[in-house]
């Protein structure tokens, strides 16, 4: 088969749920959604990944190839993506990162719209000594269109080489099912980490803006509210003398 999805009801229309792929949606009312539309059979290990990411505390959106015969058909595209359970966590998150896979090369790519996370984990990254670079296609994936850019600080996306996911399991990745828990490797445990630290990081920053945005707000309200009790006391001033 040579066609390719061009949306989510593409892939309702052609292929059979249960049969050809699954979804997972985890909503834990997280602040953090982590995506891979590409896992199972599509791009091995990248649903396991986001699963370890999102862990316990963060939302997960994940659609899973089942069949390794099928998974070049069933691709979505990450941009104007719409699901509803999908566009449901995102809609309620303040940080998305997506995590998806390519088969050329040693370098992991990272790109998005929310450029202070993409520098945290290019930073991450390249401290665990892995080949990191920015996506050739960066534009295009700081576009606001994109799944993972559709949430309230934007998002970010890694694109894994075949090389490296090999790298962070025990397993063979060839023999992996959808629904297998990996075994991972000393690597694998440290790069899941390291991708948590870059977006708690982010979090907390924005955090801090947010307080530092408040607190901004209060005081200048407090000034302009003093102001206009001294602008009412001067102006009864004003009027007393008057009469």
């Amino acid at each position: 088969m040579s066609w390719q999805l061009g949306s989510f009801s593409d892939l309702v229309l052609r292929a059979q749920q249960g049969e050809d792929y699954d979804v997972v949606a985890r909503e834990r009312h997280a602040v953090v959604t982590v995506l891979a539309l590409h896992g199972g059979h599509i791009e091995p290990l990248t649903g396991q990944l986001a699963e370890a990411i999102a862990g316990e505390s963060w939302n997960l959106y994940t659609v899973r190839g089942l069949r390794a015969d099928r998974a070049a058909t069933l691709r979505l595209p990450t941009l104007r993506l719409t699901e509803v359970r999908c566009d449901a966590l995102l809609a309620h998150s303040t940080l998305a990162l997506a995590i998806t896979g390519h088969r050329e090369g040693q370098t992991t790519l990272v790109g998005g719209s929310n450029e202070p996370l993409t520098l945290a984990l290019l930073a991450e990254l390249s401290g665990l000594g892995l080949q990191v670079a920015a996506a050739p296609r960066l534009e295009a994936e700081r576009l606001p269109q994109q799944c993972y850019n559709r949430t309230g600080a934007g998002g970010a996306q890694l694109s894994l080489p075949l090389a490296l996911r090999q790298g962070l399991v025990l397993d063979d990745l060839r023999a992996l099912a959808p629904d297998d828990q990996p075994a991972w490797s000393a690597e694998g445990t440290a790069f899941i980490a390291a991708v948590q630290r870059a977006v708690e990081q982010r979090l907390l920053a924005l955090r801090s803006d947010l307080s530092a945005t408040l607190a901004h707000f209060e005081r200048v309200t407090r000034e302009v509210h003093a102001r206009g009790i001294l602008s009412d006391h001067r102006q009864h001033r004003i009027e007393s003398s008057d009469t």
